[in-house]
């Protein structure tokens, strides 16, 4: 992920936060879930290799737990762990979303 799309990401977020209106929300909904669906692609590139990396670090330390901190505190750990929060965060945000979308449908139909 670029640097660019990155702040992109952030200021869709921001919008978000700001109040947009109800049609602009739905469009920031269609568009993080375009950079959701890309971020999984490279997370799921990083996942496939993750195991293989982590059974050789395995093969070296006596424990699980340090085969895991040791995986998480190498540049490929650090991206996975980059790109699972990030996924998180824009899952977390696209729920918010979703949530003032039903809100503004059921007062369009005087329901709350």
């Amino acid at each position: 992920m670029q640097e660019s799309e990155l702040k992109t990401i952030k200021d869709l977020i921001l919008e978000v936060s700001d109040g947009a209106s109800i049609p602009r929300l739905a469009e920031i909904a269609v568009q993080l879930t375009g950079y959701y669906a890309r971020i999984s692609e490279e997370f799921a590139d990083i996942e496939t290799f993750r195991a293989e990396r982590w059974l050789d670090i395995r093969k070296e330390v006596k424990s699980d737990t340090v085969a895991e901190k040791t995986y998480l505190a190498s540049d490929q750990g650090k991206l996975w762990t980059d790109k699972r929060i990030k996924l998180k965060y824009i899952e977390k945000v696209i729920s918010g979303i979703k949530l003032r979308l039903n809100v503004a449908r059921g007062e369009s139909y005087n329901q709350y």
